[in-house]
This record gives C-alpha cells, sequence and structure tokens, in this order.
C-alpha cells in the first residue's frame, strides 16, 4: 500500500476501515502506509463537497498542512529559516492536529455540539466524565470522542471507534476506558520527546482521517 494507485483501487468502506489497522501498525513505526492514507484522504476530502455538512474549508485545509508537515523533508529547502521550521515539522505537527480533531469531531457532533463547543439546548453529551447539558462547554476532544463512539455515530463507525481505542489502549499501556483520557493529554506532551510526538500526531491524524471517511461515506 506504498503507493497511491493501490489505495485507488480499494472500496471507500475499506479505506474507512484502514485507520484501525494503522494504529496496529505505528506501535512499530510510522510507516510509508501512514504517510501514503494520511495524503490519500487529504485529497479525497479536499474533492468532496461538504455543502450538506457543515465542515468548514478551514479544517480540510489544516488537516492537509498538517499532513505536509509530516511528509516535508529537512533537506527541501536551502533557506535556513523554512530548514529550522522543517526540522520541527514533528512538534509543529503535534500542535496542529489536535485542533484539526477537535474541530472534525464537533462538526461530526453538530447536532450536539456548536463549533465553540457549547453544548446545544435541549442536548446531552455523554462523557466519560458524566453526561455534559445546555450550558457546559466542550473543551476535551476526548469527550467528543466518546460521545461518538457511544451515541452520535454511526454502527459502522462506533465499531471503527473501538477498535481504534483497543489500539491506543494496547500501544499507550493504559487502562479499559481510560484511552481518551490518554488522548485529552496529547496537546502539548511532544515536549517530552520527538519519539513520542510522532506517535502521538500518528494517532490523531488516522482519528481525524476516520471521521473524515465516515462523513464522506454517510452523506
Amino acid at each position: 500500500m506504498h503507493n497511491k494507485e493501490a489505495l485507488t483501487d480499494l472500496d471507500d468502506e475499506v479505506l474507512f476501515q484502514l485507520p484501525a489497522q494503522l494504529i496496529n501498525i505505528q506501535k512499530v513505526q510510522i510507516t510509508a502506509d501512514h504517510t501514503t492514507f494520511w495524503k490519500y484522504t487529504a485529497e479525497r476530502v479536499r474533492d468532496f463537497d461538504f455543502t450538506e455538512t457543515p465542515i468548514s474549508g478551514d479544517v480540510v485545509e489544516h488537516f492537509e498542512t498538517a499532513v505536509s508537515l509530516v511528509l516535508v523533508r529537512s533537506n527541501a529547502t536551502t533557506d535556513e529559516h523554512v530548514r529550522k521550521i522543517v526540522q520541527k515539522s514533528d512538534a509543529v505537527a503535534s500542535y496542529l492536529v489536535y485542533p484539526v480533531l477537535e474541530g472534525v469531531a464537533k462538526r461530526y457532533c453538530h447536532e450536539y455540539v456548536s463549533e465553540d463547543g457549547a453544548v446545544k439546548e435541549g442536548k446531552t453529551v455523554v462523557t466519560y466524565c458524566g453526561d455534559k447539558e445546555f450550558g457546559d462547554e466542550i473543551n476535551q476532544v476526548g469527550y467528543l470522542l466518546h460521545h461518538i463512539e457511544n451515541v452520535a455515530g454511526s454502527d459502522a463507525l462506533r465499531e471503527e471507534l473501538y477498535k481504534m481505542r483497543v489500539g491506543v489502549r494496547e500501544f499507550y499501556d493504559t487502562d479499559e476506558n481510560e484511552e481518551y483520557g490518554v488522548i485529552n493529554g496529547f496537546r502539548n506532551s511532544w515536549l517530552h520527546g520527538e519519539d513520542e510526538a510522532k506517535a502521538e500526531y500518528g494517532t490523531i491524524l488516522s482519528y481525524t482521517a476516520l471521521l473524515l471517511w465516515a462523513m464522506m461515506l454517510e452523506k
């Protein structure tokens, strides 16, 4: 699956199931399979008509930027300042991918939460830390993922989110039902080391890709 042609031969339903499989491969390292899939997802999202779903062009553009940061090479430019940024692309990507996932998750849950994270009137968001009601604000992406897996998601998406959660549990050696709490802690933890940053932005990019494929399939 190292090239785009291999992906174009797959049905969208199969592509939708790839993130959970890539989480397991990621236990070893981020591979060409990961980057090829993320890049292809960005291309498909760019060409998809989201008119019927409340996803903004900014979120799509930021997802593309995050993927580009993963793909960029440090020797791609001779400009010293640009090269320094490129050399820290893992850190920059780690900062960017979390709000991108948050934005996509909010748009998937648009019937429950506003773009600013406020729970809509008459709605309840089910989180692993209790229910959030009208007037509350959802400011953690793990809450949204929990709600999608347990309430808002389609049956197919719930199944894939469960598989992803099992992968996160095994990869990060956490207890059952604490996986989304681990994801919530990703926002600034790249400071602990470059390898950790790579693992974290890889996990977040795969979650984002899963939700984007779900939105395209469920149109």
